[in-house]
Formats: C-alpha cells, sequence, structure tokens
C-alpha cells in the first residue's frame, strides 16, 4: 500500500503534466476552451495569422489567442465573442443559438426543426435574448442598490439605537 501511494506524484507527473505536442512538462500552460491543456509556446506555433487554434486533440475550432488587452476590450464590446461555444443538451454536435421563449431553455437550430418548432414554440437568437435579460438585470441591480442603501440606513440606526440604550444601560448602573 504505502509504495502504491508513493508513486502516485511520478504517475501524475507522467499523465497530467506532459503537454500533448511536445511531450515535455509543461512550460507556462494554458487551457482552451475545449479544456484541453497545452504549453504556451507550443499554441503559439499552432495559431495561424489570426490568432486561432484548432485543438490538436479533439480538433475544436473555436480557439483564438488573445493578449490580455485584447481579450478585455473584446469582453467588455461583446462577451459572447470570447464565450467558448456551448453545445446543445438534446443534440451534442450541434451549439447552442436560439432561446426558446415558450419553454425558457437554450436551443440549436435541430431543436427548432424537431422539437420547439413553430407555431406552439416562440424562439430567438441567444444574442438577442442576452440584450434582454442584460437589460432586465440592470433594472435589478438598481432595486438591490436602493435595498442595500435602505439596509444600511437601517443598521446605522440601529446601532445608534444599542448605543444609547448601553449608554442608558451604565447611566442605571451607576446610580
Amino acid at each position: 500500500m504505502a509504495s502504491s501511494g508513493s508513486q502516485l506524484p511520478e504517475q501524475i507527473d507522467e499523465n497530467f503534466l506532459l503537454c500533448g505536442i511536445c511531450c515535455e512538462r509543461y512550460k507556462n500552460p494554458k487551457i482552451l476552451p475545449c479544456l484541453h491543456s497545452f504549453c504556451e509556446p507550443c499554441l503559439g506555433k499552432l495559431a495561424d495569422e489570426m490568432g486561432a487554434i484548432t485543438c490538436p486533440v479533439c480538433r475544436m475550432l473555436s480557439h483564438r489567442l488573445l493578449r490580455f488587452h485584447e481579450y478585455m476590450a473584446a469582453k467588455s464590446s461583446d462577451p459572447a465573442s470570447v464565450q467558448p461555444p456551448v453545445y446543445c443538451n438534446t443534440h451534442q454536435d450541434y451549439q447552442v443559438e436560439f432561446y426558446c421563449d415558450t419553454c425558457n431553455s437554450t436551443i440549436c437550430l435541430k431543436c427548432t426543426a424537431f422539437d420547439h418548432s413553430k407555431p406552439e414554440h416562440l424562439y430567438r437568437f441567444v444574442k438577442d435574448a442576452a440584450k434582454e435579460f442584460t437589460k432586465n438585470l440592470h433594472v435589478v441591480i438598481d432595486k438591490v442598490k436602493v435595498k442595500e442603501s435602505e439596509a444600511n440606513n437601517s443598521k446605522l440606526k440601529v446601532q445608534q439605537i444599542v448605543e444609547s440604550l448601553a449608554k442608558c444601560f451604565k447611566e442605571k448602573r451607576k446610580a
């Protein structure tokens, strides 16, 4: 038993800490949206002129290398552009592209034809639904800020009352 436990770090090192491209221990490891990991220098060699990378393991094409400032700019202007693709729960090979308002769920193109067909189901592009939800989120955040302010004011009033009662209690104790 003791010998198998002492071999575990070596097995982990061999199995999990090696880059699948250069077959050496990771040098500045990076994780792609598909969750496969590689060395940063190896990924740099795979990137095309646009910074796009095809994962050598799963051949997924959604990967782009961005510098940090490029990522932050893209995230603030179009957050969906830097998110990994989301695949349909029903049709695993299809990316989610639509939001079904009838079912309150994300769906793929195949779902719109078979499981969520019109006129029974109303759906729209995920991006459009996300914009609406974002607007609604701002309204909710504003309401929460008002409640937070009210709670802070109530907390201050309670603290003042507690201090006043403590002062009264001390005076009564002295008398």
